[in-house]
């Protein structure tokens, strides 16, 4: 082996090789000198059976000068890169760790736009499939389906509207239709934040909605909302405002919200159930009615969270044994009387306390 051929081999092991390859190359290198070292002794000085040295065989010098020529053509697989790539998604991991979800500023043009969506980003980045589903794919793809789906067709529109967390009003949009294999559907349509639940501006945010997804408004041939003095008013209501350009969109009060009023009406009927929830809600009004009677009622529970887990009985935990208090039930709330009781059950010893207090003029 000549010289230049020697420092090419030291090249390509010190720069290309990974370390434990390295290691197990030099190891062989050394091997194959002993015994070349070691038949050079022994054997006649020239022996024909001795491989050449740029021969053909698997681990001849020139096809590993070819083998590490082709990884140190290989960029992806340099060590950096792999190290910068293994320390970027660590990066992306920790940062997510031990902190709220929403972002203060979710635009798409922001630089941190909240965990939540951060994470979905980072996840999409590893798949094509998964990203043209998620985030500002998400709602075009299944808006662009369901116009495809109704084209020029009739259909009706199902809104109700609410409040959340952060005290925003939203318009959700539901519309119902036949698709083109005569199947009726109801799909969820788009949630608009508005600024008020006026009627004026509930019909304009929904008429905007539409049109502006190239759905004819001239089509609607039904709606459907709550009997909420804003949409169901038979002047100024939504439903007015709708029947008043567009004849035929007829409105029907939201069975589920009629059948959850017919209960409620049918069970005041019932003499003991009336008194029952009379007695609920005479409870909660009294025990909230003043600041002072919501920190008795919380001091109550911190005591007795606090004498239940000296003894045993119950144990900690993230956002457990937290103090609450007492909420009121609601006739349009399908769950807001199993969650008045259940707060009372569970908040029945404190609840006593106060009452206690009020009756003895404390």
């Amino acid at each position: 082996m000549g010289p230049k051929q020697k420092r090419l081999d030291s090249f390509f092991t010190r720069n290309v090789l990974p370390r434990g390859e390295e290691k197990a190359t030099t190891e062989m290198d050394n091997q194959v000198s002993s015994k070349d070292k070691n038949s050079s002794s022994s054997l006649p000085a020239e022996n024909p059976q001795s491989p050449p040295e740029n021969g053909d065989g698997p681990n001849s010098q020139h096809n590993n000068a070819i083998r590490f020529c082709d990884n140190l053509m290989n960029q992806s697989g340099h060590i950096y890169k792999v190290t910068q790539k293994q320390y970027i998604d660590q990066i992306e991991k920790n940062r997510l760790r031990g902190i709220a979800f929403r972002g203060h500023d979710e635009k798409i043009a922001s630089k941190n736009r909240g965990n939540f969506i951060e994470l979905i980003k980072h996840t999409a980045s590893y798949n094509e499939d998964f990203a043209g589903v998620v985030l500002e794919n998400a709602p075009e793809s299944e808006k662009k389906e369901i116009v495809e789906d109704i084209c020029d067709s009739k259909y009706c529109i199902i809104v109700d509207e609410a409040s959340d967390e952060s005290k925003k009003e939203q318009m959700a949009i539901v519309l119902r239709y036949v698709d083109n294999k005569g199947y009726i559907q109801e799909r969820f349509f788009d949630l608009v934040h508005v600024k008020d639940t006026s009627s004026s501006t509930l019909y304009s945010s929904i008429c905007t909605t539409l049109t502006s997804n190239k759905l004819v408004v001239e089509n609607l041939r039904g709606q459907g909302y709550d009997g909420a003095s804003n949409m169901f008013g038979e002047w100024k209501g939504l439903q007015a405002l709708f029947l008043k350009d567009y004849p035929c969109a007829y409105y029907i009060h939201c069975m589920a919200h009629r059948l959850k009023l017919a209960l409620v009406a049918a069970a005041r009927e019932v003499d003991s159930v009336h008194e029952f929830f009379g007695n609920l809600s005479f409870i909660v009004n009294v025990v909230g009615a003043y600041c002072k009677r919501q920190d008795e009622l919380q001091a109550a529970q911190a005591a007795e969270i606090a004498e239940m887990l000296e003894s045993g009985e119950i144990k900690t935990g993230k956002w457990a044994n937290r103090i609450s208090t007492l909420k009121h039930a609601g006739d349009t709330r399908w769950s807001s009387y199993f969650t008045s009781i259940s707060i009372l059950l569970r908040m029945y010893n404190p609840t006593c306390i106060v009452l206690e207090n009020i009756k003895k003029g404390l």
